[in-house]
């Protein structure tokens, strides 16, 4: 059995097991009285029903004139008593002084008129070994429900025999005393034992609503220690990006102005060189010099303008990266760009920006090509990166080598897009990624990814 110190051992240490017993009181005194209303309803409906009958039956007898002296009675104070453990406040509130009172007077009234109709001897007495069932099922301490079924077959006894003391005179009487005894002691066993298991359940009910409480107070904590420390994982992440992106600028400012003077110097001294070997054999080693400055020009751009795209709308750093391969003039490069003004969001820009440049690069390097076309169009909730060219070729089975295809292939995955490597119409390679339009909370989870 679990008893109300040992609520303790199954619940928290603060447990208030006072607190505890008077939710158990509480409860036993709203159930009895609930059982009660119930039962009185039930009985005096019963006793009616009983009433028709015995009306119909024994009309013109002299056991119904007995019989209606008592049990209209009988029915009136069972739903009268019913009626007040429902409505009357004083009542409500001591709902087992008040049953007690009620079983005592049916009980008597029973008594008395069963007496009249006859003694041990006849079917009436046999009630009495029903009565100790009545409290079987009724919320109470072992001292009560003995008081209980004591009251309820000493009033039935008592005045069985008041008007007419033979009633109780029988040769066996000694076994219907017998018989008594075992059925009353068997019912207040069962009863009590109910009564016990009924309050080990509302015990662990408390202690499951108390741990109850405890976790969801714990959860409630855990989520906002989360909430706190994702909080704070976005601010290191928002400061990262802000670290990263200054760092990024001054690079860029830096090769853009250091880097540029020393082109341009170098540009000067190469046409002062020019024109002082004017007419030398060595003419053509300057124009391979004047090649390799060209290239380390468009080389630098191309690097500032990577580490500066972010600066600028999504179109014209576009725009800008493919003006940078043509003014290699190695091949020649159109660009289709249908976007309606969209601006992606960051990681979904970077990974087209990374993609048109690989390609390219890939043209310039591998394809030998004369002519690249590229083209970004933004179609409902995807938007696709084209790049394709005039060249060699590549072969399918060879379109996932290379570190700038693998790169290409892993950033594209990591926001759900899609690469695809194809021969172009009329020869050639086309490389084609599609990628979702994400919205820019959704783009900033995946670039956490990444």
């Amino acid at each position: 059995m679990v008893d109300l110190d040992a609520a303790q051992s199954l619940g928290a240490s603060e447990f208030d097991s006072v607190a505890l017993a008077r939710d158990w009181a509480e409860h036993v005194r709203e159930a009895a009285r609930r059982i009660l209303i119930r039962e009185g309803a039930v009985l005096g409906v019963g006793l009616i029903i009983a009433l028709v009958v015995d009306v119909a039956l024994l009309r013109g007898t002299e056991a119904l004139d007995h019989i209606l002296t008592g049990l209209p009675a009988q029915a009136v104070i069972c739903l009268v008593g019913a009626a007040m453990l429902e409505w009357v406040p004083r009542v409500r509130a001591h709902p087992h002084a008040f049953g007690l009172l009620g079983y005592v007077v049916v009980a008597s009234s029973a008594g008395y008129v069963l007496g009249e109709l006859g003694g041990m001897d006849g079917p009436f007495f046999y009630l009495a070994y029903l009565l100790p069932c009545v409290v079987i099922g009724l919320p109470g301490s072992l001292p009560t429900r003995c008081a209980f079924t004591a009251a309820i077959l000493g009033s039935f006894i008592g005045t069985f025999a008041a008007m007419r003391p033979g009633n109780l005179a029988h040769q066996f009487a000694h076994i219907a005393w017998v018989h008594l005894t075992l059925i009353s002691s068997a019912f207040i066993y069962f009863g009590h034992a109910l009564h016990e298991t009924s309050r080990e359940r509302f015990v662990l009910a408390a202690v499951a609503r108390r741990q109850a409480a405890l976790l969801e107070h714990d959860n409630r904590t855990l989520a906002d220690v989360v909430h706190v420390k994702e909080r704070d994982l976005v601010a290191a992440t928002d400061r990262a990006a802000h670290v990263r992106w200054e760092e990024r600028t001054h690079l860029a400012r830096a090769l853009h102005d250091d880097l540029g003077q020393l082109l341009i110097s170098a540009r000067v001294h190469l046409h002062d060189l020019e024109r002082a070997l004017e007419g030398v054999r060595h003419e053509d080693r300057v124009e391979q010099l004047r090649s390799v400055i060209q290239d380390i020009e468009s080389s630098a751009r191309g690097i500032v303008t990577g580490y500066r795209e972010s600066d600028v709308p999504f179109e014209v750093a576009v725009e800008d990266l493919v003006e940078s391969f043509r003014s290699l003039e190695r091949v020649e490069v159109e660009l289709d760009l249908r976007c309606q003004e969209w601006e992606p969001g960051p990681h979904v820009r970077d990974v087209c920006i990374r993609t048109i440049q690989e390609g390219l690069n890939n043209v310039l390097k591998h394809a030998q090509a004369t002519r690249a076309d590229v083209s970004v169009v933004r179609n409902g909730n995807e938007v696709r990166v084209r790049v394709s060219d005039d060249g060699a070729g590549i072969l399918e089975t060879s379109a996932g080598d290379g570190v700038g295809l693998r790169g290409m292939h892993e950033r594209a995955e990591s926001i759900g897009g899609r690469v695809a490597i194809s021969t172009a119409e009329g020869g050639g390679t086309m490389v084609e990624v599609t990628l979702p339009v994400l919205s820019d909370r959704l783009d900033d989870d995946a670039g956490r990814l990444v």
